[in-house]
């Protein structure tokens, strides 16, 4: 028998439109949008990168809270569990690195919690971690099943989703927008900031000498420690021992100094974590190596006290987890003098540092907003050149406004609109003598034009609160600049008689005139009123994994092939170059 779709649904019908939505229904205003950018919202979700700065949108759906807490980075306890120990890994940075050790006593099972300011993904991707959940948690304390244990930087204090920024956007038409061109600030562009993780393995062999880069002659330093920033993008360098040069080159000044022929290690940002592997600790204790000595010795410091919180359960007979398993052996491997393998049997030293790099938003980079509408940033401008409202206010990004029309992704303009009334009334209430209950009152009837479910509990919740309590939250608003807003992506469609409804209903809210900077004769730059006004509100942003420094190349010498191309370099995988050094070929041949 042929199945009949029409009938299974009418079987079991959905709850509400938002029921057929998969990824969809995080996108705004979702009716208002083409089919094409849809699809091109649910692919852009997977490639947007994380920031460490981000914000909620000020008009989001709810579902964000849905995907948010069911991705790997919201992670909760599998089982209910009581702290045996906190061990931090370098006890001078412990909340940078440090590992709770749990006990399960109805299962009789050991684990742990590992809480690292960072995670990495694959390649230089990764994101920042929050621990919010067990900063407070200690020794003896109960650890509930279903409670977060460890959460990235991209959910706030009530696990609202924050993938992106709030971006004060003008609509306009000019060179620099044409196609997929998007202007921004400077400070949008520091706002858009992401994390890159860089994971550099250093390979020090017995007759290489690491350099006194960051210390002085009483302190012998080869790399900055945890929570400092690498200078000059030099990590480390380390020069070949030659004995004949030996009172030249291992002088003090000489070692403090980079000479040509030196190793060097390249790259640019802050450590976060540090990993010695060492076959031999013996010859940790000569002159050049007291700083990684000090770490090797933490790390067997750690070791230790892993192994005296759970020995006494082992004994009686209590079963570890898998990944506490892995780790145990680790520990008991380093204490017992067991060798390390990476790849291959090494014959002394290898150093992992973990690096944090935060980069802005560059020219060729990539953009979109929740509606299909990529961009690429076509320049990043200092903010005294962008245009600014009435109240000195200055634009993030300025977009092109043949593009809603092109591509039939009309949600991003009623998102501007909702903002901007919501903008404009807070101004409004900051600026008036108004009582908070006729202010909270023109709150209602703006959610109940633009999402009626938010207007019914927020009716509810404040029906029986004190004027107290309603002025505190309207202070709270004006505070933030701005109204947030959750509307049903599919059900509470915004149309253009709603748009005018707002407008109807606070007739003191127009469109705005701006100021637009331009040079006058002389080359001065001058702010000119804008000819017609403009509706000034924000679209929520996110930033996209296609960067422009992963594809910027540079070289000046380098070798060549028998067809004469340049050839392929690894330098600066192995971080022993800053950018890649062979070149990037246009057109053909």
């Amino acid at each position: 028998m042929a199945y009949n779709l029409q009938e299974e649904i009418t079987k079991a019908p959905l709850p509400t439109p938002e029921h057929m939505l998969g990824k969809g229904s995080m996108m705004p205003f979702n009716s208002s949008n083409s089919g094409g950018r849809k699809l091109m919202f649910g692919v852009n979700l997977e490639q947007r990168l994380p920031l460490i700065d981000p914000d909620v949108p000020l008009v989001s759906t709810g579902f964000e809270y849905q995907f948010g807490t069911h991705s790997s980075s919201y992670v909760t306890s599998d089982r209910d569990y009581r702290v045996l120990a906190i061990i931090p890994k370098y006890r001078n940075w412990p909340r940078c690195h440090e590992f709770y050790v749990v006990v399960n006593e109805e299962e009789r099972i050991l684990s742990y919690i590992e809480h690292c300011s960072y995670k990495h993904l694959t390649e230089n991707y990764g994101y920042l971690t929050s621990f919010r959940g067990l900063t407070d948690i200690r020794v003896g304390q109960e650890i509930k099943k279903g409670e977060v244990i460890s959460k990235s930087a991209a959910f706030d204090d009530y696990d609202n989703r924050m993938d992106g920024r709030n971006l004060l956007v003008l609509y306009n038409s000019s060179e620099q927008t044409m196609e997929d061109g998007i202007i921004i600030s400077e400070s949008a562009a520091k706002k858009l900031a992401s994390p890159l993780v860089h994971t550099v393995k250093i390979v020090i062999n017995d007759n290489d000498i690491p350099l006194n880069l960051y210390g002085t002659r009483e302190n012998y330093k080869v790399f900055p420690d945890i929570g400092e920033t690498i200078k000059d993008s030099i990590l480390m360098g380390y020069r070949r021992e030659k004995k004949e040069e030996s009172l030249y080159s291992q002088s003090y000044d000489r070692l403090m100094k980079l000479s040509l022929s030196d190793e060097k290690i390249k790259c640019s940002g802050k450590v976060v974590d540090i990993n010695i592997y060492s076959n031999d600790p013996t010859k940790l204790s000569g002159a050049y190596f007291g700083q990684i000595q000090y770490y090797w010795n933490e790390q067997l410091e750690f070791a230790r006290k892993l192994e005296e919180s759970i020995a006494p359960y082992l004994q009686d007979d209590y079963r570890m987890t898998y990944e506490l398993e892995k780790l145990h052996y680790k520990c008991s491997g380093m204490l017992s003098g067991r060798q390390f393998f990476n790849e291959r049997v090494f014959s002394n030293l290898n150093i992992d540092i973990t690096v944090i790099e935060e980069i802005p938003v560059l020219t060729g980079d990539k953009l979109t907003n929740r509606y299909g509408g990529k961009g690429v940033v076509s320049e990043v401008r200092p903010d005294h050149l962008m245009p600014q409202t009435y109240m000195g206010e200055t634009f993030d990004a300025l977009a092109n406004m043949c593009g809603v029309c092109g591509r039939e992704n009309g949600g991003q303009l009623f998102e501007l609109s909702v903002t901007a009334v919501g903008k404009a009334l807070i101004e409004y209430w900051s600026e008036e003598s108004i009582d908070c209950g006729e202010c909270f009152n023109m709150y209602l009837k703006y959610l109940e034009i633009v999402a009626p479910s938010h207007y019914e509990e927020v009716s509810t919740l404040f029906a029986d609160k004190s004027d107290d309590v309603i002025a505190e939250f309207i202070g709270s608003m004006i505070v933030d600049g701005n109204i947030n807003v959750a509307i049903n992506p599919v059900s509470e469609n915004m149309d253009i008689d709603k748009v005018a409804a707002l407008y109807e209903a606070f007739p003191w809210i127009e469109q705005q005139h701006i100021v637009v900077p331009l040079p006058d004769s002389n080359g001065n730059i001058q702010y000119i009123p804008s000819h017609r006004p403009v509706v000034v509100g924000y679209v929520y942003y996110y930033r996209l994994k296609q960067y422009a420094k992963e594809k910027f190349s540079v070289t000046s010498l380098s070798a060549t092939n028998i067809r004469n191309e340049n050839s392929r370099n690894k330098a600066s995988k192995n971080y022993k170059a800053l950018y890649p050094r062979t070149p990037i070929r246009f057109g053909v041949a």
